[in-house]
Order: structure tokens, then C-alpha cells, then sequence
């Protein structure tokens, strides 16, 4: 992938995911939702094009959408994660407050709150863009490129 070469996509991702949750309806219209029609259609629509995406692409997208940040601590976080796949890589063992501790200067190196840090590391592990051992999944740095448009 050359650079922005997937930015319209992740855009378009992200726009649809940001649809799907605000034009959801408040009061459930069951016949309407049985049948898919109205605006049950319309969401459907919305959650076929993001299904065409690569799984990359959609998961990536995800973890944007619900870690509900302001963009540019998304950017911070995204940009030293990718400088740095291996910063939030964890021994086995240790107790809670060296993990702490870790985390607290790791944040600080990232230009980050702690708290803040522990949240993206939190989300981006159960999205699976880091691996098992807190490192950025390799297919995930290209895409970071592209949304940064570094």
C-alpha cells in the first residue's frame, strides 16, 4: 500500500460507523425492522458496504470509532504506536503496581495521560490491533500511515 493510498477508504468506514450508531432509532419499529425497510434498510445498507471492507480496514475503523477520544490523542497514540510496535510489550508476571508504573512512563514518552494511554492500549488490544504480547500487529502499520497521512 503506497501512502493515503487506503485513507478514503478508512474514511468512508468510519463515516458509515458514525450513521450506523446516530441513525439508529430510538423507538424499535418492529414490523419495519422484520421486513427491512425504512430507515432498517438503510442501516442494513450501511453495514453491507462496511462488511466489503478488508478486515483490517473495518477493525481498524472500530477501535477509532468506540474508543471515543478526541482525534488528536487518536493521532498521538496511533503515531507512537507505530514508531514504536513494541513500547507497550509486557514481561509475563509483574505485579500491578510495576505494570503501573510502566504504563505511566510509557505515557509520558507517548505525550499521553496514563489513564488515557491505558485506554487505547485496553481497546486496541481487544480489537486486535496489538497481539498477545501488546505489540502492533504488523498489518496495521501501513494502515496507521494511510489515516495519519505520514
Amino acid at each position: 500500500m503506497k501512502n493515503m493510498g487506503m485513507k478514503p477508504v478508512i474514511d468512508e468506514c468510519l463515516q458509515l460507523l458514525e450513521k450506523l450508531e446516530t441513525e439508529f432509532p430510538d423507538e424499535p419499529d418492529l414490523e419495519a425492522l422484520h421486513s427491512v425497510t425504512g430507515i432498517y434498510a438503510k442501516l442494513k445498507k450501511y453495514r453491507d458496504r462496511i462488511s466489503e471492507f478488508p478486515i483490517h480496514v473495518r477493525v481498524f475503523c472500530e477501535f477509532i470509532h468506540v474508543v471515543r477520544c478526541p482525534s488528536a490523542e487518536i493521532a498521538t497514540f496511533l503515531d507512537f504506536m507505530r514508531n514504536s510496535p513494541g513500547a507497550f510489550s509486557s514481561a509475563e508476571g509483574g505485579t500491578f503496581l510495576e505494570k503501573r508504573q510502566r504504563i505511566a512512563a510509557v505515557a509520558e514518552r507517548a505525550g499521553l495521560e496514563p489513564a488515557r494511554l491505558f485506554h487505547f492500549i485496553s481497546m486496541a488490544r481487544l480489537k486486535g490491533l496489538l497481539n498477545k504480547k501488546n505489540e502492533l500487529v504488523e498489518e496495521f502499520g501501513s494502515l496507521i500511515a494511510d489515516y495519519l497521512g505520514s
